[in-house]
């Protein structure tokens, strides 16, 4: 890449290539700017593998290729004297061992050896005794859980589980509580691979173009890393005014459409704007809308509301 150390990147191939070809890629770079070291004193060290670049595009770069591999790496800026430094940290331990067993470093080097013979004994220890395992679920499950116990006629405290309505549920305590129900339906959530994050802040990043993203259906989509969904007309500031269709109606339906937005905004054909809702009563309506002859009955074409 014919740029400077501040503005490396991952070329896009990168991106597109087999598995197998990135695990080389990231072979490479850790083996270069990378590193794997035990933190902390005592008997429970800290096993800890880092990737380190004076350019944050190409440390976001990184961070996005490792879950490739379902590697969680955390991005953290580091002062230094002479120019700014990102660093990706992976701290979990069964995450440490996916990168040894599918990338680690380049054969018989000082970092493979060490990764191998000191690190990797550690990481196995820490995992034998459920050590090093931080993901958790949001509080708010707590409620599921509980309704999945009453369900099951068992409580969570008969699987030595404490209810703590405002702390997250650890992944300790659902493996726990599917370990002796193992046909509870919140089995799936072990398996899930989406990792949980609080978000602690939003900050302003100034006034710029963006663009309406959609993908076919009501699906999910991954974008910086995160999942997240189809955009809404309402959200760029598309007002659709609330139309009751009443009782007996029939005819050509018109609605109007508002832009509340600072900017011109473009609607797209056959894709979703507003919705129909159907309510069902107990009982017939006294003067439906025939009834009285609205003057929108029937109509075929448009008809302009009038005072």
């Amino acid at each position: 890449m014919n740029v400077g150390a501040l503005k490396k990147f991952v070329p896009a191939r990168v991106f597109r290539a087999a598995k197998p070809a990135v695990a080389l890629f990231l072979r490479a770079l850790f083996s270069g700017d990378g590193s794997i070291f035990l933190q902390g004193k005592g008997g429970r060290p800290q096993p800890v593998l880092e990737y380190g670049s004076s350019s944050e595009r190409l440390a976001r770069d990184v961070q996005h290729l490792l879950l490739r591999f379902g590697i969680v790496g955390r991005l953290r800026a580091k002062r230094t004297p002479r120019s700014p430094a990102f660093v990706v940290q992976v701290l979990k331990s069964a995450h440490i061992k996916l990168f040894l067993e599918e990338i680690g470093f380049w054969p018989a080097s000082r970092k493979d050896v060490r990764a191998r013979e000191v690190i990797g004994p550690v990481v196995e220890e820490r995992l034998r005794n459920r050590r090093g395992i931080y993901d958790a679920i949001p509080a708010e499950f707590w409620s599921t859980l509980k309704a999945e116990a009453r369900a099951l006629h068992t409580t969570l405290y008969a699987a030595g589980i404490h209810v703590r309505n405002s702390h997250d549920v650890t992944r300790l305590e659902l493996e726990k509580f599917v370990a002796l129900h193992p046909h509870s339906r919140l089995r799936t959530h072990l398996d899930a691979d989406i990792l949980w994050d609080e978000i602690v802040s939003v900050e302003p990043c100034g006034v710029e173009e963006v663009f309406d993203l959609c993908v076919p259906g009501a699906r999910n989509f991954v974008a910086n890393n995160l999942v997240v969904h189809n955009s809404t007309y309402a959200r760029a500031g598309l007002m659709l005014n609330t139309t009751p269709l009443e009782a007996g109606w029939t005819g050509r339906l018109v609605i109007e459409l508002g832009n509340l937005a600072d900017l011109p905004l473009r609607v797209y054909v056959n894709e979703g704007i507003g919705q129909v809702i159907f309510l069902e009563s107990d009982e017939d309506c006294d003067v439906s809308y025939e009834d009285r002859g609205g003057k929108y009955q029937g109509q075929t074409g448009l008809t302009y509301s009038r005072l």
